[in-house]
């Protein structure tokens, strides 16, 4: 397939049909929750045919799959560069670690949701909750990994900070959205 070919435009034409279908669910699963937002609304929203939907996603949980696929990796890019911070100490990567993934997660609405999603769809299926432990297991491994026995006290493992991060994180935002507060104020507290 050569650029500009036919093919080669129709292809792109069904990247973008695609992404303005997950841009509409992001939407609307941020302003509605994904319980309230209907396949019509997202039709509606992405200006696209039921059909066009139904070629890209079988369902609305396969969209939110979607949508989680598109968030995990950005969360993960500021993970990684956070604690491959080489000149700071393990323990300073860790807390920048914390507020650089809230800040992300309250200004990037992709991440926000696909952080809502990851905890709903993994109470959905086997094979969601699965995905969702898969995820967790591969932030706290990140964080355990950055962490030396210098940065740690007695009878603390690496693997109970990467929890500790991961819970701390999750938490102040299902908390911070639940209050209608700042979640960095939380996450300082």
């Amino acid at each position: 397939m050569t650029l500009g070919s036919p093919a080669h435009n129709r292809q792109n034409r069904s990247a973008a049909t695609r992404q303005q279908i997950i841009d509409a669910a992001v939407d609307l699963f941020t302003e509605h929750g994904y319980g309230e937002t209907r396949l019509q609304d997202i039709v509606d929203r992405a200006n696209v045919t039921t059909g066009a939907f139904y070629y890209h996603f079988d369902s609305k949980a396969a969209l939110g799959r979607a949508v989680m696929a598109q968030g995990w990796p950005k969360a993960l890019e500021v993970v990684d560069d956070c604690l491959n911070d080489a000149p700071r100490p393990g323990l300073e990567r860790v807390i920048l670690l914390t507020f650089a993934l809230s800040a992300l997660m309250k200004q990037d609405r992709s991440v926000w949701i696909a952080n809502h999603l990851n905890h709903a769809f993994g109470q959905l299926s086997e094979e969601d909750r699965r995905g969702f432990e898969d995820r967790a297991r591969q932030f706290v491994a990140r964080v355990a990994g950055a962490l030396g026995p210098e940065d740690l006290r007695p009878g603390v493992t690496p693997e109970d900070v990467g929890s500790q991060v991961w819970i701390t994180v999750h938490g102040c935002h299902l908390l911070s959205d639940a209050m209608n507060d700042d979640v960095m104020v939380r996450l300082r507290r």
